[in-house]
């Protein structure tokens, strides 16, 4: 395994710092929806929720293809 690369150690920073925000957008969300009573505001806060979700997918898949390449990363004592 390679030594990381700095800009590749802030990417990955960054990537952990975007999933929790995801993560807060969710509960931002569902918290949105149990508010909502009209169907089609419901329909698109639903819609967000889910891109939230699929955000977050794809951040963790680019995140976790950072830590197979760098040892040192998937040594971090701190992953998400």
């Amino acid at each position: 395994m390679h030594e990381v690369p700095e800009n590749t150690f802030k990417l990955y920073r960054i990537f952990k710092a975007a999933v929790e925000d995801e993560r807060k957008a969710q509960k931002m969300y569902q918290e949105a929806l149990a508010l909502c009573e009209d169907p089609m505001v419901r329909q698109a806060i639903e819609g967000l929720y889910a891109d939230e979700v699929r955000h977050e997918k794809e951040v963790i898949g680019r995140y976790n293809d950072l830590r197979k390449q760098y040892a040192a990363l998937a040594a971090d004592k701190d992953p998400i």
